[in-house]
């Protein structure tokens, strides 16, 4: 079981939604990558950005490993299925899309630090007012 953290000033109750995706500045470039709506989290509670320690809640979620796929590891390839042809470029709405399509609910990768983005809205197991 994956326990991740999701830090945010919106004041949620029940769920985490992809609502807001791209309508904050710093999902602004991961929408213009993938259109698919997502919702970011670290599996850190202390490896937050800077931009977000001065965010209002912190909020835990748990989610099966069985759903997040390992795109650092790739191990089924969707990365090379997703490869725009004569490129080395990947078509990450197709990278999404190949990996939603297989079951999974997520992706986890690392950008110096450990981040999973899961593509749909997920039930908060704990909400933690910074």
């Amino acid at each position: 079981m994956n326990t991740l953290y999701h830090f945010s000033n919106e004041n949620y109750t029940d769920f985490l939604t992809t609502d807001n995706f791209g309508i904050h500045n710093y999902t602004n470039n991961d929408k213009k990558l993938s259109g698919i709506k997502r919702i970011f989290f670290y599996t850190d509670s202390t490896a937050s950005e800077a931009r977000f320690k001065r965010s209002q809640y912190c909020y835990t979620v748990k989610i099966d490993n069985k759903y997040i796929y390992d795109l650092q590891a790739d191990n089924n390839c969707y990365i090379k299925q997703a490869k725009i042809i004569h490129t080395d470029a990947i078509d990450f709405d197709r990278l999404f899309d190949i990996i939603k399509a297989n079951g999974y609910k997520g992706v986890s990768y690392t950008l110096g630090y450990n981040v999973v983005c899961l593509f749909e809205n997920i039930a908060i197991y704990k909400k933690e007012t910074l």
